[in-house]
């Protein structure tokens, strides 16, 4: 099954990212999607984190804010098919 897991940031504000995940359940999910989102907004705002904190932060760097199943019936479903829009959803394990 899929799931659609929304994440933010957890130092910055900002617009998250949106990670689609195959998993048997949502905390098998929320597990398999855990290190992506830290690595995802590491990257994202690892130099901003160097000058506000120093190199020796240890995070956290992401924040699950939401999951759901996910799948043809979903409202936004339309767009995870689309070529052009697939650069929004993190893929992971698929």
């Amino acid at each position: 099954m899929l799931y659609l897991i929304y994440a933010e940031s957890a130092n910055y504000c900002g617009y998250g990212m949106h990670f689609v995940v195959e998993a048997d359940d949502e905390d098998h999910a929320i597990g398999r999607t855990e290190g992506p989102v830290e690595e995802y907004f590491y990257e994202q705002d690892q130099s901003q984190i160097d000058e506000d904190h120093g190199e020796d932060f240890d995070g956290p760097y992401g924040s699950i804010i939401r999951i759901e199943r996910f799948g043809p019936e979903h409202d936004t479903w339309q767009y995870y098919q689309d070529p052009n829009q697939s650069e929004f959803y993190y893929k992971v394990n698929i």
